[in-house]
């Protein structure tokens, strides 16, 4: 089943923030490989956190909104 527009547009948010190289070793990318969409999209509300562990509440807010 391909991907719908909003679910792109995540995927390339996220790959934009996180690097190409994170999206290729997440457990994101393993999930949407087997077609599980909705728990592929609860893995984007692990990837909250800057360099050295800071929650950053934009990034919160971001991974929430594309979660839906």
């Amino acid at each position: 089943m391909p991907l719908t527009e909003n679910q792109q547009a995540a995927l390339i948010s996220f790959i934009f923030n996180c690097g190409a190289g994170a999206f290729q070793a997440s457990t994101l990318r393993q999930k949407l490989n087997r077609g599980e969409y909705a728990n592929a999209a609860n893995e984007l509300l692990r990837w909250m956190r800057a360099k050295g562990g800071l929650k950053l509440q934009g990034l919160v807010k971001h991974r929430q909104y594309y979660r839906l």
